[in-house]
């Protein structure tokens, strides 16, 4: 097994349908450079010009949820969608997504328990650091107990 951030990204890449979709691949974020990296670093056609869609999983905030002794957490974790032109492709991984990860248990090394539920999916947005390109981003509540 891996740790949560690993399990996540594994999980979502090994669907053939969301990899079909996603052909710029399933990143964690912190293969991206913490400055956003800029549009030099995300995935790109054999053109080099056009974007390969693509997704970043980011693990948001953690806040204490139940009782103390129990140790139970509850995270945010967005996963940010985006193409090269329009939101067919993004919408289509999204909802792919929501299949895979809603009303779940993930195993993970480093989490005793990891139960997840989708909590929002964002409008349409442009994102300014990859040069104005289309995204999307799904919300999922994970609670969780760590190891």
């Amino acid at each position: 097994m891996a740790n949560l951030n690993e399990a996540l990204v594994t999980l979502l890449s090994g669907d053939t349908t969301l990899s079909a979709l996603l052909t710029g691949g399933i990143h964690n974020a912190k293969d991206f450079s913490s400055d956003g990296g800029g549009s030099d670093e995300i995935p790109r056609k054999a053109n080099g010009v056009q974007v390969d869609p693509f997704a970043i999983v980011r693990f948001k905030s953690v806040d204490p949820k139940g009782p103390y002794l129990i140790g139970g957490e509850l995270q945010s974790i967005e996963i940010y969608v985006y193409d090269n032109i329009g939101y067919v492709t993004i919408e289509s991984a999204i909802s792919r997504m929501k299949v895979l990860l809603h009303d779940k248990y993930i195993d993970a090394d480093d989490r005793s328990l990891v139960f997840l539920i989708m909590g929002h999916v964002s409008g349409e947005m442009s994102a300014e650091e990859y040069g104005n390109i289309p995204f999307k981003f799904i919300r999922f509540m994970n609670t969780q107990i760590r190891s």
